[in-house]
């Protein structure tokens, strides 16, 4: 996933080199994050949306289809959807998404419980 943290960055009078400096991270990894072959937090993009003034779905490039969920077999994406429809207007949405992945995914499941808090005999 692309981002437009150099966009917003260069709207600033700032540099990647200026943006990663302030948030203390390397160089590096900043513009692996923009180009998006290196992945983010949803914190992370907090942090640099709020340096930037800007909101965290306004760093999504729209360009392309997002991978929102992961499964064996199946993929939910998300695709830019026309300006002026209620995708295109209101960019809260990719927020909202993000959360619920990283809520998904960042989930650790107890011990003798599944995925519906009731005992499992497995002991999973």
């Amino acid at each position: 996933m692309r981002f437009r943290i150099k966009e917003y960055a260069l709207e600033q009078g700032l540099k990647l080199g200026d943006v990663a400096g302030k948030l203390r991270i390397p160089l590096s990894n900043l513009s692996a994050i923009n180009s998006g072959s290196r992945s983010v937090s949803l914190r992370l993009l907090g942090r640099i949306a709020n340096l930037l003034g800007c909101e965290v779905a306004d760093l999504f490039d729209e360009s392309e289809a997002v991978t929102v969920f992961r499964s064996p077999g199946v993929d939910r994406a998300v695709t830019r959807v026309e300006e002026g429809s209620c995708f295109g207007a209101d960019k809260a949405w990719v927020h909202r998404i993000m959360l619920a992945r990283q809520e998904h995914y960042g989930r650790v499941i107890p011990k003798k419980e599944s995925l519906y808090g009731k005992k499992c005999s497995s002991g999973l």
